[in-house]
């Protein structure tokens, strides 16, 4: 199932979402390093920002989920739902 289609069908609204791809040993965030804020990365998004295209993670609608994982993160927006997708079509 591609990620449109998974955050449509088991997403609820204003969920916060982290992208993830495999990695050996576990897995590798999804992100863009903001250069108005040093330090600072874009890696978080909302369901609905996603799927009305608003954010650049939207870029990867199409790319295959392939399973919700427990990623421990520091920093804001611990809560946020981890899905790991396959970077390649």
């Amino acid at each position: 199932m591609n990620l449109e289609n998974f955050v449509k069908s088991y997403i609820c609204k204003n969920t916060l979402l982290r992208l993830w791809i495999p990695y050996p040993g576990g897995h590798q965030l999804i992100y863009r390093e903001d250069p108005s804020k040093p330090n600072d990365i874009d890696d978080v998004c909302m369901e609905w920002a996603l799927l009305d295209r608003k954010h650049w993670l939207s870029e990867y609608l199409d790319r295959e989920v392939i399973g919700v994982a427990d990623i421990f993160v520091q920093g804001p927006y611990v809560e946020a739902v981890n899905i790991v997708i396959k970077l390649e079509e």
